[in-house]
C-alpha cells in the first residue's frame, strides 16, 4: 500500500522528483538541488518552470520518454552552449 502510494499521481512530490529528475537528465542541472533532499521548504530555480513541468509529466501519464522527448525539441536544449554572456 505505501508504495503504490509514493508511486501514485496522489502523491504530489512524486510528481515534483521525477520532473525535476527529468530536466535534469536533460539540462544537467536541476531546478531544486541537492536533487535527493526535496523537502516541504525546498524553492526552485525557477518555481513557474516546475510547475508547468509537473503539469507536463501529469499530462504524458507519467511517460518519461514522451516528457523527454518534450524537453529535448525545446528552443532551450537545442541551443549551443555558450561561456559568453
Amino acid at each position: 500500500a505505501y508504495a503504490r502510494w509514493m508511486t501514485s499521481a496522489e502523491n504530489p512530490r512524486f510528481t515534483t522528483v521525477i520532473a525535476n529528475r527529468l530536466w535534469k537528465r536533460a539540462f544537467g542541472l536541476a531546478l531544486i538541488e541537492p536533487l535527493d533532499e526535496i523537502m516541504d521548504t525546498s524553492v526552485p530555480m525557477i518555481p513557474e518552470l516546475q510547475k508547468h513541468l509537473e503539469k507536463l509529466v501529469v499530462d504524458m501519464k507519467y511517460d518519461m520518454k514522451s516528457v523527454l522527448r518534450v524537453l529535448y525539441n525545446t528552443k532551450a536544449y537545442q541551443a549551443q552552449a555558450s561561456r559568453e554572456e
